[in-house]
């Protein structure tokens, strides 16, 4: 399967938690959300491709605001539903501005150690 660019996968992944910032938000506030879901997309990649899912759990057990986990729950299904065969994990990202035009740069990281298989590739998923 060919994967389009990691970044217009995350961005996609991040954009219902990003339009609820509306147009006067901060970068301060839009990078805290691209944090959340930075977070979870990979915790999601490790517990579903290499079957670690200790972040996720940690994750669901941090907050006691039921919103928050509410938030976390419809960011791994989302992850799940719409991305589920993306196995990349997201690596740093950054917005360049080149000239009036702003672009966001992505690195994709391969989440398996040298010489493991995938779940998938082991009939473990």
């Amino acid at each position: 399967m060919v994967l389009g660019k990691i970044s217009d996968a995350f961005m996609e992944f991040a954009k219902p938690m990003l339009d609820r910032l509306g147009p006067n938000s901060t970068s301060a506030a839009r990078d805290d959300r691209l944090k959340i879901a930075f977070t979870i997309w990979n915790a999601v990649v490790y517990a579903d491709n290499v079957g670690d899912g200790s972040i996720l759990d940690k994750l669901k057990r941090a907050s006691s605001d039921t919103k928050f986990v509410q938030l976390i729950n419809q960011l791994i299904e989302r992850k799940r539903t719409l991305f589920g065969t993306d196995d990349r994990l997201v690596g740093d990202y950054k917005f360049i501005k080149k000239g009036r035009k702003i672009f966001f740069r992505v690195e994709a990281h391969d989440p398996y150690p040298k010489g493991s298989k995938k779940l998938s590739d082991t009939g473990s998923k």
